[in-house]
C-alpha cells in the first residue's frame, strides 16, 4: 500500500469546464474511460453496529478507515472489495477481487464462509463481520472524468451527479437514486504521492474555489437517514 496525498473542492460547471480545457493541454485521460471520456462508478459501503464509520466522519476523526465494494460501469466482470484508510491528509488503499457470489454474500450481510481460503483482505473484513457486525448501509453512485499524469503519480478526477441508495438495490440494474450534489455542483478530487509539479497545481487556480472535507459516503448515508429509509 501506498500512502497518497488527497485534496478535495467543489467546483461549478463553469469552473470545470475552465480547468478541464487547461488539463487537456497537460494530463493523459485514464485508459478506462469510455468515448465520452467518462466512467460510472457504484460503491456499496459498510458500517458496523455502532454505526462508527458514519461517526468518525462526523467528528472529523483524523485516522479511519472505511470498506466498500466497487464495480464500474454497471458491469459485474470486475467486482472489488477495498478499505480506504485515512491518516489526516493522507490515504491509501487496499484491494482484492471478488467473485460474483461472494459479492452477492457480503451485499446481502453474509461474511465469507470459509475465511482461511481468502484473500488477506476479504479474510480481516469476514472477521469484522463477525465481530462487529458489518453491514451494507448505503451505496453511492456517480459519473467519473480522470486525467493522469505519470510524475508524481498525479490522478485528478471530477465527480458528477452523485446519487445515494438504498444497500440492497446494489446488483440490481433499477432502484431509487436520492440526487446529492446541488444542481451546477461538482467534486474535483487532487491526488499524488510526494510531489506535485507546479504546472498542474497552477492549471488548477481558479479564483474562489475552496478546499473541502467532502465525503460521499458520509453525505450519501446522512441522506438516507433523513429520509428515514436505513
Amino acid at each position: 500500500m501506498v500512502w497518497r496525498n488527497e485534496n478535495k473542492y467543489f467546483v461549478t460547471d463553469t469552473e470545470i469546464r475552465m480547468i478541464i480545457n487547461r488539463l487537456n493541454l497537460l494530463m493523459q485521460r485514464d485508459s478506462h474511460v469510455g468515448e465520452n471520456g467518462t466512467y460510472h462508478i457504484r460503491s456499496l459501503y459498510f458500517d458496523d453496529l455502532y454505526n462508527s464509520c458514519y461517526a468518525e466522519n462526523e467528528c472529523g476523526s483524523a485516522c479511519r478507515e472505511k470498506f466498500r465494494i466497487r464495480m464500474y460501469n454497471g458491469s459485474v466482470d470486475r467486482i472489488t472489495l477495498e478499505c480506504k484508510k485515512k491518516d489526516v491528509s493522507r490515504n491509501c488503499k487496499e484491494s482484492c477481487r471478488l467473485t460474483y457470489a461472494q459479492c452477492e454474500d457480503l451485499a446481502a450481510g453474509r461474511p465469507p464462509s470459509d475465511i482461511s481460503a481468502q484473500p488477506p483482505l476479504l479474510q480481516r473484513f469476514g472477521m469484522l463481520m463477525r465481530l462487529y457486525g458489518y453491514r451494507p448501509v448505503v451505496i453511492t453512485e456517480y459519473e467519473r472524468t480522470p486525467f493522469i499524469y505519470k510524475t508524481g503519480n498525479v490522478r485528478i478526477t471530477f465527480d458528477c451527479s452523485l446519487e445515494a441508495g438504498q444497500p440492497e438495490d446494489f446488483l440490481k440494474e433499477d432502484g431509487l437514486k436520492i440526487p446529492v450534489f446541488p444542481r451546477g455542483m461538482q467534486l474535483m478530487e487532487v491526488k499524488w504521492d510526494d510531489y506535485l509539479p507546479p504546472h498542474l497545481l497552477q492549471a488548477l487556480q481558479v479564483r474562489g474555489v475552496k478546499q473541502t472535507s467532502f465525503s460521499k459516503f458520509y453525505s450519501c448515508r446522512s441522506l438516507l437517514l433523513q429520509k428515514g429509509r436505513r
